[in-house]
């Protein structure tokens, strides 16, 4: 599909019960109706998915898209979608996620990529140009997503991949499960990484020599400039390099609508201890952004000081970092930044692992639940060493933690209580918000 700009023209489909893959051309009429991204996912989901189907299930398909504007350099526009049917709501799952994997994935030559049907045994799936390779991967299992991450890229002996990888929460069967890019971008949200993992996959490797066009090549660089000034102009555009989304939390404190101790307040009283200006002054070392992007709003950060010495790695954003300090009470911010740390390893969504915890501690606060419920457990608001055992017991499906390792709403259908105080849409955790 030469005559539209922006687009490879290809759709690449891997049936993974057969071990083939195939290239299809990508419609103009999806095109044209649904741009990309998620609109391509959604369209294919709604007409090649039936009802009834298992979201566990070898008919449930895996759809990974990006836009047109991927791979341009257009800023701001380098992130890729992925769905399915979900197994956290029994209907449409959709996650996004930034970074260089989107772009990558262009430059191999496609629009979207669809991972069908189910594999005999575990596989990571190397796309590379033309070229799809079915690798094993039953060294990975059980294995975090750094740790495989690194391995994958030995195995191939190049370390320009781009890297989708599920955990070990998603290979023991954790319904909220995600998949990550990058090491520590998370397309986590609605279950995709447990779909994956039901697939057989452990991680779809890409990696692309090719170019993305645009129909009006001096009208578009034109363009991207313009945008470009007017985001460097803007009064905010210093604070988002410096904080990214982490400023948000104090802002969100002073207009009273931070979610706290699981939204029975919309303020923190420690809310500077575990804020984004905290954040930037004493452990961010240095600015990242995704690929072609005028606002590198992501941070790498370490911690020099104290219990957690040594921790470094990429965010957080606003979502990971509310959601574990005043969603759950807790003050500590080097906690915060290794429970963050624990997720990704792991491979969960953070936003319902910290609305399992933060739902278990007001039950338990309430007199609803007693330690022998909960292993032992002590789940007073802001207990982060309860925190942090209870993120590795979810991710086993161990205890009390396999209890709530389907998300709230089967948490308290098992339990026959707690129902009516789970923040959850249709079955979904809700997000770091006040509703």
């Amino acid at each position: 599909m030469p005559e539209l700009g922006g687009y490879t023209g290809k759709v690449l489909r891997i049936d993974l019960t057969k071990g083939v893959s195939k290239v299809t051309e990508l419609e103009r009429v999806l095109a044209r109706a649904f741009l990309g991204g998620r609109g391509f996912n959604a369209k294919r989901l709604y007409d090649e998915i039936p009802p009834g189907t298992d979201p566990l299930g070898p008919e449930n398909n895996l759809y990974f898209a990006t836009g047109p504007l991927v791979g341009t350099s257009f800023p701001t526009a380098s992130r890729f979608n992925i769905s399915a049917k979900s197994p956290q709501t029994g209907i449409l799952g959709d996650t996004n996620a930034g970074g260089h994997f989107a772009s990558e994935m262009k430059y191999a030559g496609y629009d979207q990529i669809v991972l069908e049907g189910r594999s005999g045994k575990p596989v990571y799936v190397h796309v590379s140009d033309d070229n799809v390779e079915f690798r094993d991967a039953s060294h990975l299992v059980g294995r975090g997503v750094y740790e495989t991450d690194e391995i994958i890229k030995s195995d191939l002996g190049d370390r320009r991949v781009q890297t989708a990888i599920i955990g070990p929460a998603a290979e023991n069967g954790v319904k909220f499960a995600g998949i990550f890019a990058n090491l520590m971008r998370a397309a986590a949200r609605t279950g995709m990484g447990s779909v994956m993992a039901s697939k057989g996959v452990k991680a779809l490797v890409v990696r692309g020599t090719g170019s993305v066009s645009v129909a009006k090549p001096g009208m578009f660089e034109g363009l991207v400039e313009e945008i470009e000034d007017q985001i460097r102009g803007h009064e905010q555009y210093w604070g988002r390099r410096r904080m990214g989304t982490t400023r948000i939390l104090l802002m969100a404190n002073e207009a009273g609508f931070l979610p706290t101790r699981h939204y029975n307040a919309g303020t923190f009283e420690h809310a500077a201890e575990v804020s984004g200006e905290r954040l930037a002054e004493e452990f961010n070392v240095k600015g990242r952004g995704c690929f072609a992007c005028t606002i590198p709003c992501s941070r790498f950060y370490v911690v020099r000081e104290g219990r957690f010495a040594g921790l470094y790695g990429e965010g957080p954003e606003y979502e990971s970092q509310g959601s574990l300090t005043s969603r759950t009470g807790n003050r500590e911010l080097e906690l915060a930044l290794k429970a963050n740390d624990m997720c990704n390893r792991l491979g969960m969504d953070v936003l319902t692992v910290s609305e399992c915890i933060s739902w278990a501690m007001e039950l338990y606060e309430r007199g609803m639940l007693t330690r022998e419920e909960t292993d032992g457990l002590d789940l007073s608001w802001g207990n982060g060493e309860a925190m942090l055992t209870l993120i590795e017991k979810i991710s086993m499906r161990e205890g009390f933690g396999d209890i709530l390792a389907d998300g709230t709403k089967p948490a308290a259908m098992k339990l026959g209580k707690g129902m009516d105080l789970t923040m959850q849409v249709k079955g979904l955790d809700i997000i770091m918000a006040d509703p």
